[in-house]
């Protein structure tokens, strides 16, 4: 039993050792949903957010670290274009905010964040149907980030949502029609849904 013991403390004290012997597992950062994210956006709404979870680990992963986001260069999106076959451009920086450069705090593996996108300067400054437009980022750190799980592409398509009618439902509604000056109230009944 003794000899186990041992054994146990001297493979444990060499792992430990070992990782430390490579700063790079010592803290890492990565994007715990990253990738390709697509994002359905309604015409009608001026904004939106899409959330981005930040993990931290390694073997010194208790510590606090820092965290950015930056945008791709314009060499990294045509890179990235060409390895995936897509298309994306780049969205204008005035069309969406970054958060600021954020903490995962000491004893805790993740952090929650948020991009801003200003639906409403897309539709008015942009030719959105044209142009396959993107937000792709790139995941900074003070520490070491996991080179697989560093970029992040949020896919913004924009709708226009459209009233459909269905044979399945019916409400009446009430429209108000103008015939002059003077407002009348007329009732309808007609099978919808909003798609």
């Amino acid at each position: 039993l003794f000899g186990i013991t041992i054994l146990s403390l001297l493979v444990v004290s060499s792992c430990n050792e070992d990782m430390n012997d490579y700063p790079e597992y010592s803290i890492v950062v990565y994007l715990k949903d990253g990738g390709v994210r697509d994002l359905k956006l309604a015409n009608t709404t001026s904004s939106a957010e899409a959330t981005v979870t930040v993990g931290k680990g390694g073997v010194a992963g208790h510590v606090a670290t820092n965290f950015a986001f930056s945008p791709l260069t314009a060499d990294e999106i045509a890179t990235y274009n060409d390895i995936y076959r897509t298309n994306y451009v780049q969205l204008p920086t005035e069309c969406y905010t970054l958060p600021e450069k954020m903490q995962i705090p000491a004893n805790e593996s993740h952090r929650t964040t948020s991009v801003h996108i200003d639906i409403g300067r897309m539709i008015s400054n942009l030719d959105y149907k044209k142009n396959h437009y993107a937000i792709l980022l790139n995941l900074t750190s003070d520490a070491n980030v996991n080179d697989d799980m560093d970029i992040l592409v949020i896919n913004p398509e924009i709708f226009i949502p459209e009233i459909l009618f269905n044979e399945n439902s019916s409400k009446i509604q009430s429209v108000n029609v103008n015939v002059g000056s003077n407002p009348e109230t007329s009732e309808f009944q007609f099978p919808f849904y909003l798609n």
